[in-house]
C-alpha cells in the first residue's frame, strides 16, 4: 500500500509542474507586450535555485511545490523561444525550428525529475 501512495504522489510532482507551466504559457501568450524577450529570460532563466531546491526537497510535498516554482519560471520562456525561433528561421526551415522547439519543450518536462 505504501507503494501505491508513493507512485501517487509522484504523478502529482509531474502534473504540479504541467498546471503551473500551462497558466504562464496562457498568460504569457495572451500579453506579449507586457514584458520584453531579455527580461523575461533574465526572471525564467537567470533564477537558478530553483533546480536546486528540488534537489534539497525533504518530502514529497516541498518536491510538488517546488516543481510548481519550476513550471512557473521556465514556461514564460517556451512563448519567447517560438518567436525567436519564429524569427531567426523563414521559410521551410520555421517548420523544423517549430518541431525541435516543440519536442524539447514536450520531452524537458518528463525528462526533469
Amino acid at each position: 500500500m505504501a507503494c501505491r501512495r508513493h507512485q501517487d504522489q509522484i504523478g502529482w510532482v509531474q502534473t504540479s509542474y504541467l498546471v503551473a507551466e500551462i497558466i504562464v504559457i496562457r498568460c504569457r501568450a495572451g500579453s506579449p507586450g507586457v514584458l520584453d524577450t531579455l527580461a523575461v529570460h533574465h526572471i525564467g532563466g537567470r533564477l537558478y535555485p530553483r533546480q536546486l531546491l528540488c534537489g534539497f526537497a525533504l518530502e514529497h510535498r516541498s518536491m510538488i511545490v517546488f516543481r510548481a516554482l519550476q513550471g512557473l519560471l521556465g514556461a514564460s520562456m517556451i512563448p519567447t523561444v517560438f518567436t525567436s525561433s519564429f524569427h531567426y528561421f523563414q521559410g521551410p526551415r520555421r517548420v523544423y525550428a517549430a518541431a525541435v522547439v516543440g519536442s524539447i519543450a514536450s520531452i524537458a518536462p518528463t525528462l526533469g525529475p
